[in-house]
């Protein structure tokens, strides 16, 4: 998949000799997806919050604040990411 340039202008479609829209290049995403290493540090935070769950070394009340915490920001990073795009 290509990544389209935010701070790139933005093209005009390309448009066929009939008027319809060409589609025989590459595409680019619609937004900027998560990178290698943003999905590698979510999975280590992850990881060591269900270690620390598993070895008792935080509470059952923290790991669900953390939980919690967590499943928010899964939840409303499309939205905040759709934001700072259309800044």
């Amino acid at each position: 998949m290509t990544v389209a340039d935010p701070d790139a202008p933005a093209s005009a479609p390309v448009r066929s000799a009939d008027g319809y829209p060409d589609f025989s290049g590459s595409l680019t995403a619609a937004n900027v997806q998560m990178g290698n290493e943003e999905a590698a540090d979510l999975q280590a935070k992850l990881s060591a919050l269900g270690s620390a769950r598993k070895a008792g070394t935080i509470s059952e009340a923290e790991y669900r604040r953390r939980l919690v915490q967590l499943r928010k920001l899964a939840a409303e990073h499309g939205a905040d990411a759709q934001a700072q795009i259309a800044k």
